[in-house]
């Protein structure tokens, strides 16, 4: 069987699918361990440059890398590991000090990674990248101490993972800019979870924390465009108001010009804002889907961590929908009002012809009636000068000798000419129409 399979060409891009079945996997932890995790914004482009400089980081402060591949790249040092991943337009960052807590080592040794990864990636006017998101996560046991004092600020807390683990954090940002969640394992001596499954529920918090944050980019550029959108929105609708009022040709042309302007301002925002909000909307449907899989049980007197992030991102994100579902109805509505215009041009266009037909075969029958009278008018004239010919010839003839006169004579061959002319030049007519007839079945 294996040789038969082998016989078979197999798909080029085979080897690119097969290992994309199987990137991206969790980190297995140890606990108690300290996970860092950030998020630099990079673009679509990648070169490999962030790949190497991150390779190139990590060897210089004693980092041994063990594998290597286009999106991922992992390091380790001891007890702790360092991983790299390229995503669509970021790239990530995730560091595991396992078995210990505040491991400083791992930590300084993330952080010296991060500002070489940051460098090739720094903000300006034009680029819309740096660094994002930073989130911290503690697993420990219940000796570890990890609960969250309250004080004045809301806590989350929540069981998960089928009550074996707890899960505390208050969403804010400390003066580094980093969220940190706080799980504790609850029952380690009964129950104890495997390093793999605790790295999976970590890696579960990581995208919720990462990817709700990468959402939001869509927020800011939403306030932006917002205006822009409505002011255009009130333009189209002074522009239908003033189509629907029958304007005049002149008019049309000037509608139809300012309909092209709006198209191509509208076509400008959406090139602007089309993606982010596809983006947003894609990793707020991630998010979702990771806090459904953390499977969480109420703690009395806390609040849910998913019911924390939801209230605030899903109305964020439903006003980005439907404000691109509201640039996708202008588009329909300056297509409408453009088509109605030019449906307009056409029945005036239609309106010209039919009378510029009109005119010509008024002209032709003018022209035919013309043709008539100068028929009529040719009969005479050829008549009469086929006359004068037959009178000199009739005038040098001897008619006295047989007792007829020359003017009788003359006057004899007015009538047979006269229908010889007339019958001649009909038959002229009819032939040149019954060319004229052929030469128009050819066309």
């Amino acid at each position: 069987m294996a040789d038969s399979a082998l016989s078979y060409g197999k798909h080029p891009q085979f080897e690119a699918a097969a290992r994309a079945t199987h990137s991206r996997p969790a980190l297995p932890v140890k606990a108690p361990a300290e996970i860092n995790h950030s998020v630099i914004l990079a673009g679509e482009t990648d070169h490999g440059a962030d790949r190497r400089r991150f390779v190139d980081a990590v060897e210089s402060i004693g980092w041994d890398v063990i594998q290597e591949s286009t999106g991922e790249v992992l390091a380790v040092k001891d007890r702790s590991t360092m991983k790299w991943e390229r995503h669509t337009e970021f790239i990530s960052l995730t560091a595991v000090a396992g078995q210990k807590l505040g491991n400083t080592e791992t930590s300084q040794a993330f952080e010296a990674t991060l500002r070489e990864l940051a460098q090739d990636h720094q903000p300006d006017g034009d680029t819309d990248v740096g660094v994002l998101s930073r989130t911290r996560v503690l697993v420990g046991m219940p000796s570890d101490g990890l609960t969250i004092n309250r004080g004045d600020r809301p806590v989350q807390r929540v069981l998960v993972v089928g009550d074996n683990i707890q899960v505390e954090t208050t969403l804010l940002h400390d003066s580094t800019d980093m969220v940190e969640y706080r799980a504790t394992l609850l029952h380690e001596d009964t129950s104890p979870m495997s390093p793999r499954r605790v790295g999976r529920f970590v890696q579960r918090l990581i995208e919720i924390e990462s990817y709700r944050l990468i959402a939001y980019l869509a927020v800011p550029m939403m306030q932006s465009i917002g205006p822009r959108v409505s002011a255009l929105e009130a333009k189209v609708n002074e522009i239908a108001e003033r189509a629907a009022a029958d304007p005049r040709p002149h008019e049309e042309a000037a509608i139809l010009t300012e309909l092209t302007n709006l198209s191509a301002e509208l076509q400008s925002i959406g090139s602007a804002s089309e993606f982010r909000f596809a983006a947003s909307l894609a990793y707020a449907a991630i998010v979702d889907e990771r806090l459904e899989s953390l499977r969480e049980n109420r703690i009395e007197g806390a609040q849910r961590i998913s019911t924390a992030i939801k209230r605030r991102l899903d109305p964020a994100m439903r006003s980005c929908n439907a404000l691109l579902r509201r640039q996708q109805k202008i588009a329909e509505r300056i297509g409408y009002v453009t088509e109605l215009l030019r449906t307009r041009v056409d029945l005036a266009l239609q309106d010209q012809n039919a009378a510029v037909l009109q005119s010509i075969d008024q002209r032709a029958r003018a022209q035919l009636r013309l043709q008539q009278a100068v028929e009529g008018l040719s009969v005479a004239a050829i008549t009469y000068y086929t006359l004068g010919i037959i009178y000199y010839l009739v005038k040098g003839a001897p008619l006295e000798a047989w007792g007829l006169s020359k003017d009788v004579v003359q006057a004899l061959f007015v009538v047979p000419v006269a229908l010889l002319v007339f019958y001649g030049l009909r038959r002229v007519r009819a032939r040149n129409e019954a060319a004229d007839g052929d030469v128009e079945e050819k066309e």
